[in-house]
């Protein structure tokens, strides 16, 4: 089960500032969960069987709404107490409800969160399971 995180921030100076310092809170969920959760680009986000996406700082509401379309749904916001993250996570999840799209907030403890985590892992990865038994069941027409 690969893991990806996708970073969104307000500024392109933000979103580097930021990200360099919650770089080791991420390796710490991965370590603590037992699964490789990394950080990830646009241009790789369908390598991975779950994408998380950080929402970095205040302000990174606009720049979500401009990938929107090309992230996977359901939606999960992962945030954290620091660099107004989790208010603009709330923005975000209203949006996402406004407009019918499944999207989850995933903040508290490290030890919630490594748990959310984990549920979702074993969620996509039964998943991603049955995908490929119905797939290799089916005939090639």
């Amino acid at each position: 089960m690969k893991i990806g995180v996708y970073y969104i921030a307000s500024t392109t100076a933000a979103a580097a500032i930021a990200r360099e310092t919650d770089l080791p809170w991420i390796k710490k969920l991965s370590e603590m969960s037992g699964l490789q959760i990394e950080f990830t680009d646009k241009e790789h986000i369908n390598d991975y069987d779950l994408i998380l996406n950080f929402i970095g700082t205040g302000g990174s509401e606009n720049y979500f709404l401009k990938d929107i379309d090309f992230l996977p749904k359901p939606v999960f916001l992962l945030t954290t107490g620091t660099n107004n993250s989790l208010a603009a996570s709330m923005e975000i999840v209203c949006y996402l409800r406004q407009h019918d799209i499944p999207g989850e907030i995933i903040h508290g403890s490290d030890e919630y969160v490594v748990k959310r985590i984990g549920e979702l892992a074993k969620v996509f990865a039964a998943s991603k399971r049955s995908n490929e038994r119905t797939e290799s069941s089916c005939p090639n027409t």
